[in-house]
């Protein structure tokens, strides 16, 4: 087996086996999303009530006419 026939190989068992690993990953959040491994518990997120999140009124863009400069 030449040197690229190796690297071939290894390479795609280092694909197949990140694969399994990100659907495992991905299995696991989908059962458990909340789950604090440390406390044991739900993190704390408080109630989500739905509605638009309003940021700083800084950094609201303006959408009213630019006056003209001469």
């Amino acid at each position: 087996m030449s040197n690229i026939g190796v690297l071939a190989v290894i390479g795609l068992i280092v694909i197949v086996i990140a694969l399994v690993a990100w659907i495992g990953v991905t299995i696991r959040a989908s059962r458990n999303p909340t789950l604090s491994g440390a406390r044991g518990k739900g993190s704390k997120r408080g109630d989500n009530t739905g509605g638009v999140v309003r940021g700083s009124p800084a950094q609201v863009n303006r959408r009213d006419e630019v006056p003209p400069s001469d």
